[in-house]
């Protein structure tokens, strides 16, 4: 293996960031893999590189899940973003459409996801006449992702 890349706009104690956020993913991923078991939908993990101008190169965990015949993959986007303390991702495989995001925001992740209402029961569908797709937040847990699965597949 190559030696990884340098940031080239590094922030302070970046190694230490980097270490930290990687932990962070680790554990979601860890956290998701036990969610997935307890619902009999297996798993695969899969190491991403990711490159980032102030913590440099470095690998974290993905996971790809398999729920009856619909595929999903969990998948670290980027450690800076606008609002948050990093994201991950979900998405429906193959097309990698996004299912939804999942934001960490100091030591808990929160999603952001955008469900076609058809998707939802008639009696939680939000009237919304311009659309027909509903943005639901929450706390990222075991049921918002079982919840959320169930609304994917």
């Amino acid at each position: 293996m190559s030696q990884l890349k340098l940031p080239k706009k590094p922030v302070p104690d970046w190694e230490k960031v980097r270490d930290e956020w990687v932990r962070a993913v680790e554990q979601l991923v860890a956290d998701v893999e036990a969610w997935c078991k307890a619902n009999d939908w297996p798993t695969r993990r899969i190491e991403k590189r990711l490159e980032d101008s102030r913590i440099g190169e470095y690998y974290a965990p993905a996971l790809v899940i398999q729920v009856d015949l619909v595929k999903l993959m969990l998948e670290p986007v980027a450690r800076y973003t606008p609002g948050s303390d990093g994201v991950v991702d979900l998405y429906l495989m193959p097309a990698y459409a996004d299912a939804a995001s999942i934001f960490r925001r100091g030591s808990r992740w929160e999603f952001f996801a955008v469900i076609t209402a058809d998707k939802l029961p008639e009696d939680e569908r939000p009237f919304q006449p311009d659309s027909d797709v509903v943005g639901m937040p929450g706390v990222f847990d075991k049921a918002s992702f079982t919840d959320l699965v169930q609304l994917l597949k």
